[in-house]
């Protein structure tokens, strides 16, 4: 059996039950994944971050998600009329270094690697481990109107614990709304997409900005600090 979902862009996903199949498409360069059947999942396939076993339960957008994972593409988010939330790629790396310059994006948090291909390294881990296994993670803010990197914001997983909510904005943008805007997109996107029910946040205590925000948000403040001394927040989704 052999399936190909065609996007709208005419990049194309193989889907196929034949392992001999399989290796031919990717030696062709073709994204492709396996249909596992009771005779054929057994058998030893090559690694492929996305198997299924009936191509008809899934619609076009989880397609399109299991082709981008496959291709290492990003994954959009959310949009507002403002502001494109997507999956982090390591060309942001750069353009994180130019927004950590500001000494005040790092007074609550901590730097990037000193050393730029050090950070992109770690991207690229983050990228393979983090987004493919949680399906969600620190994503990047993009201002539409532009197409320039303007911050991050998303989730860290801290298993036992709550998912941990994080942002941050670059100087010249901030105080325009938009971490509130971004942070929203990732509480909607939380609530519509992720098995979850409560989110945290924790605040150095002097942080301001962020505790006014984060009670704007709906996060209410327990009597819990975290190891480091930071006061946490819960956010109950529903």
């Amino acid at each position: 059996m052999l399936k190909i979902k065609v996007f709208q862009d005419e990049k194309k996903l193989y889907m196929t039950d034949s392992i001999e199949e399989f290796h031919s498409l990717m030696a062709e360069g073709k994204c492709v994944i396996p249909i596992y059947t009771m005779e054929n999942q057994n058998l030893d396939w090559p690694f492929c971050p996305y198997a299924i076993t009936n191509p008809e339960e899934f619609d076009d957008s989880e397609l399109l998600k299991i082709y981008q994972r496959v291709m290492k593409l990003p994954w959009t988010i959310s949009e507002t009329d403002r502001l494109l939330i997507r999956e982090t790629t390591v060309r942001d790396v750069d353009d994180f270094y130019r927004i950590y310059s500001d000494s005040s994006i790092t007074e609550y948090m901590e730097n990037l690697f000193e050393d730029p291909d050090e950070e992109r390294c770690y991207t690229s881990k983050y990228i393979d481990t983090i987004y493919s296994f949680y399906n969600y993670g620190l994503w990047s803010i993009i201002l539409r109107e532009t197409g320039e990197v303007i911050g991050r914001v998303g989730l860290t997983p801290k298993e036992p614990e709550y998912p941990e909510l994080g942002f941050l904005v670059d100087v010249k943008y901030q105080n325009m709304g938009i971490a509130y805007e971004a942070c929203e997109c990732v509480i909607r996107y939380t609530k519509e997409n992720l098995d979850m029910n409560i989110l945290q946040a924790r605040v150095d205590p002097r942080n301001t900005k962020s505790i006014n925000l984060l009670s704007k948000l709906g996060f209410k403040k327990t009597d819990n600090r975290s190891t480091d001394g930071l006061i946490v927040y819960i956010l109950n989704l529903y």
